[in-house]
């Protein structure tokens, strides 16, 4: 049997672009996200192996795009799992994907675009962090802040992913939310002028 490779990152990172722009095929690629991720977590593996049908049946129409994109091709190659102390601190970001492709599908098909392009925006660079390990906290506060712009829509899972990444607990996320000018609002419909983006250093640093 023949088989093939699928990088899963780079497939995480196209459906968080789609969602950040909401291109009409959006729905599609969450739903062959949440397929990717399950077989994921149970390879441990980022980069996985699969035989030939399978891609066709879990990505369907997309998979010629995927090929064209590069996705089915080998990088490097990294496990996730919180059971491997190599691997503990990349879990955190992957629990930040799956509760993300749950809660983005959800919007999707309620229509809540707002949510859905400021969350595909907070997300994007999430998938690098995953596969390079090359996380700043100050430097995904911006995006933390774009995600928290519709933080009542998300799930309790979504939000305590989002915190565990940041290192605070929901209760001081909510703290901070309530701060006037921290919460930033992204979206494609209506992007955040740098004349109303805030600094607003009561929290910044001591705060986080």
């Amino acid at each position: 049997m023949r088989m093939v490779l699928i990088n899963s990152t780079d497939f995480m990172y196209e459906t968080f672009q789609r969602c950040r722009l909401g291109l009409p095929d959006t729905g599609a690629y969450l739903q062959s996200l949440r397929g990717l991720l399950e077989r994921v977590r149970l390879a441990g593996a980022l980069d996985l192996m699969v035989d030939e049908a399978w891609p066709a049946e879990v990505f369907g129409a997309l998979e010629a795009p995927m090929i064209a994109s590069g996705i089915l091709r080998r990088t490097d190659r990294a496990e996730v799992g919180p059971q491997n102390s190599k691997c503990f601190e990349n879990d955190k970001f992957f629990e930040l994907i799956e509760a993300s492709a749950r809660d983005l599908t959800q919007l999707w098909s309620q229509g809540a675009f707002n949510a859905v392009g400021n969350l595909g925006y907070a997300l994007h660079n999430v998938p690098e962090y995953l596969r390079l390990g090359n996380f700043s906290r100050l430097g995904f506060e911006f995006c933390f802040r774009i995600a928290a712009y519709n933080w009542k829509e998300l799930s309790a899972d979504l939000q305590r992913a989002l915190c565990r990444v940041m290192n605070i607990d929901v209760e001081k996320a909510e703290r901070l939310i309530r701060l006037d000018g921290f919460a930033i609002n992204n979206t494609r419909e209506r992007p955040a002028p740098m004349s109303e983006l805030k600094v607003v250093d009561r929290f910044m640093p001591g705060e986080w």
